[in-house]
């Protein structure tokens, strides 16, 4: 066992030795385009966990709001508590004073519940102001004195409501959709991942890749964009992800299942046209909003910050117009690349996608009828559920084509051992939402443990699981090769010839590659390979090995 030991650590440090080494290679291999893509998957990806893991500690106040301090929505009832006399605030109602600050602008608001907090740090209930108190019928739950403006009707004065909003945390069940929607795209982005590894050169691949990493940074960001919104570093990945979405996504469909007539003809006009007005759309929107950032710091006054912030929402709102043309466009260039499909195969992936978008519409139809006619409603997240639902239709339709028809190729790609894996860390994802709902119900139904207690439970385990199976795939293959060396050497030669294959190489170097793989594994000194060739047959020396 020991000298298995030394073993193990001896290839473990040779591996780490030869890391520069095999990545220069493959950086040389990807080239710097692939490279780029690679080092965005990882910066999505680590934005999709900070945003997992920073809206749930967000203070709030539970008031829903977008671009400034009116009520798109009515307080949660549990989170606000009116003073006597005093009706509850309602969708219009703007918000003026929250404890001693007054609200001005909506960055004035998305300010206040961490100004609040900091300001009654270390103060006991004793020595609070009067515009904060303890509620102990509802656990000690801080509340803050609130105050709002209804704008009067039919001539009548402007009415004063008053209140106690809980200054808290995000509900569970506005988290939950953020869960079970990283869960949703974190599979579909390590299959692109794992395909973007396996095939570097391959154009379709890199961009279904791209598609993969767009979708995770645009839906993670999306779900609770308000709250990121004084956060610039996860509020800009978001924004770029959201805006190259529809146009990313139209280009994979032009290049897959093959290259459309009209982009091979007129390719830098088709980019052109394609990425030309959301890379405008980008570059305003980030103006705006590093603007508006700009003018809140520096002592700006709220007509002109509201000046910017209606200019940026309503550069949103426009973008949202060119966001639905080009899906049209992508469900359009699916329904040609079904009809010109060239075997049964190829109509399978596409039909199945194209009936995924399809679908998709009606839900996405819906978001973009809150976003233009009741826009209150979609500032309040009203198409949280149904962006949802559309994100799940694509999500399977991508499934089936992948599992069923072999989209990318990925029987080719996947091993037993990497399937394992894949298999246990899906399962894995599968038991971190089943605790995190199930602590959820529990916490509705007895008092259990809180939601953080919960999240780091689920996380621990779910990564002391990636690393077991990591260390069992490395023991069980020392193993293999101590005490099993035929079988050992036997799957190593097989997977020399599965990988000759895959590559499609030309025969003679084909055969000469099946010739090296079989006489290392029969251990014999010398061996040819010849192919036949013409008619009648010839047969040419293809490879050797020995004089």
């Amino acid at each position: 066992m020991a000298s298995l030991v030394r073993h193990s650590s001896s290839r473990f440090l040779a591996f780490v030795a030869a890391l520069p080494a095999r990545s220069a290679a493959f950086a040389r291999q990807v080239g710097w385009r692939r490279g780029l893509l690679i080092l965005a998957g990882i910066l999505v990806c680590l934005n999709a966990v900070a945003v997992l893991f920073y809206v749930p500690y967000v203070p709030d106040f539970g008031l829903r709001t977008a671009f400034s301090p009116i009520l798109k929505a009515p307080p949660r009832d549990h989170h606000y508590h009116p003073e006597k006399d005093s009706p509850f605030p309602k969708r219009g109602d703007h918000i003026v004073r929250l404890g001693d600050l007054a609200i001005h602008t909506w960055p004035d608001l998305l300010r206040a519940p961490r100004l609040l907090q900091n300001k009654l740090a270390g103060v006991t209930p004793a020595d609070f102001p009067n515009w904060a108190k303890l509620m102990h019928e509802d656990d000690d739950v801080l509340h803050i004195r609130a105050e709002f403006v209804r704008p009067g009707q039919d001539g009548a004065p402007p009415m004063t409501v008053r209140g106690w909003c809980e200054l808290g945390r995000l509900p569970v069940e506005e988290i939950v959709p953020t869960v079970l929607w990283f869960f949703l795209k974190i599979t579909l982005f390590m299959v692109g991942a794992l395909v973007l590894w396996k095939r570097p050169a391959d154009n379709a691949a890199a961009q279904f890749f791209l598609v993969c990493v767009v979708t995770l940074g645009a839906y993670m960001g999306g779900y609770h964009w308000p709250y990121i919104a004084s956060q610039p570093v996860l509020l800009v990945v978001f924004m770029v992800c959201g805006v190259l979405l529809p146009v990313v996504s139209l280009h994979f469909y032009l290049v897959f299942p093959r290259p459309k007539q009209f982009l091979r003809r007129y390719r830098r006009w088709t980019f052109l046209t394609i990425y030309g007005p959301p890379l405008v759309f980008l570059a305003v929107l980030a103006f705006l909003y590093f603007h508006a950032r700009w003018t809140t710091r520096h002592d700006a006054t709220p007509e002109e910050v509201e000046a910017v912030l209606n200019l940026l929402r309503r550069a949103v709102y426009l973008y949202f117009g060119v966001a639905a043309v080009w899906y049209l466009a992508s469900i359009a260039a699916l329904l040609h690349s079904f009809r010109t499909a060239r075997d049964l195969t190829e109509r399978n992936q596409v039909k199945w996608i194209f009936y995924g978008a399809s679908l998709a519409l009606l839900p996405i139809g819906y978001s973009f009828y809150l976003a233009v006619w009741d826009p209150d409603a979609f500032g309040a997240g009203a198409a949280t559920w149904p962006m949802f639902g559309a994100s799940v239709c694509l999500t399977v339709a991508f499934a089936v084509s992948i599992t069923r028809y072999r989209l990318m190729e990925l029987d080719q790609i996947v091993s037993s051992g990497v399937g394992y894996f894949f298999i246990s860390f899906v399962a894995g994802l599968v038991y971190y939402a089943v605790v995190f709902v199930g602590t959820w119900l529990f916490q509705h139904a007895v008092a259990g443990p809180s939601l953080s207690h919960a999240l780091t439970v689920s996380t621990t385990a779910l990564v002391l699981m990636l690393v077991l199976d990591l260390a069992r795939s490395r023991v069980k293959k020392a193993l293999d090769r101590r005490f099993s060396k035929e079988k050992y050497q036997l799957d190593r030669t097989l997977q020399r010839m599965g990988q000759a294959v895959r590559q499609l190489v030309d025969p003679p170097t084909l055969a000469n590659r099946l010739l090296h793989a079989s006489a290392e594994l029969l251990g014999v000194p010398h061996a040819a390979v010849y192919l036949r060739q013409d008619d009648p047959p010839l047969y040419r020396l293809a490879g050797c090995v020995g004089p």
